[in-house]
């Protein structure tokens, strides 16, 4: 989704991991999908074809660790995949949080995503980033284990927009501030497409302006 759709986030986390001094690979034009909206369409056969295709690249490029900015990609390799060395980037940030200084002041509200939160158990760590930031974290009515979806998941945007738009817009008519952020490109793209006057942010947008202009001194 990133990679493909959301390009701004997908460059936004390449320019902070730079900065942080993080090597890493791009799987490039070799990745198609992890496979997760076809497993969740019911496409089981297509969704094991991704699988193979995805573990023989890991393989022939000798991939030792994998970090993702899409919680349905971290939920499907850890759960799906069984992989153990997928992380998360928010894990990535926490440990180089001191690297970022407090930028902002004031309230924002959050928003779990479902493969982030009630499927990977993954609350505090964007949170606590937040807070390091300088915001106040302003919950919605259901949140955490209880969080909404966005109304994209499951194919249902590919397959009733206008039932999916309804429960975006349900749920930003929850938000108390001016403005949500979230940890997932498909949550922040449908929301910004029904946000009205309710400011759409992803994580990756506070980040990269929160981190110092010169790279991270190498150790």
């Amino acid at each position: 989704m990133a990679q493909y759709a959301s390009t701004e986030i997908y460059n936004n986390y390449k320019e902070i991991l730079q900065k942080l001094n993080i090597e890493f690979i791009e799987l490039g034009k070799d990745f198609l999908c992890c496979g997760s909206p076809a497993k969740s369409a019911g496409y089981k056969k297509d969704f094991d074809f991704h699988r193979q295709k995805f573990l023989k690249i890991l393989k022939d490029r000798g991939v030792s660790r994998i970090i993702t900015i899409c919680p349905a990609c971290y939920n499907t390799l850890k759960e799906e995949y069984k992989l153990e060395n997928v992380e998360f980037i928010t894990s990535v940030i926490l440990d180089n949080l001191s690297e970022f200084r407090t930028v902002k002041s004031g309230e924002i509200t959050y928003h779990d995503p479902c493969h982030l939160g009630r499927y990977s158990g993954i609350y505090d760590e964007p949170r606590k980033i937040l807070r390091h930031l300088g915001y106040g974290v302003v919950e919605l009515k259901d949140n955490r284990q209880k969080s909404m979806c966005c109304g994209a998941g499951g194919g249902l945007r590919n397959n009733n927009k206008e039932l999916a738009d309804n429960i975006a817009k349900l749920r930003l008519s929850h938000v108390k501030t001016n403005s949500i952020v979230t940890l997932c490109p498909m949550c922040y793209e449908h929301f910004r497409e029904n946000s009205g006057k309710i400011q759409v942010f992803e994580f990756s947008q506070f980040l990269k302006e929160a981190l110092p202009k010169h790279e991270k001194a190498q150790s």
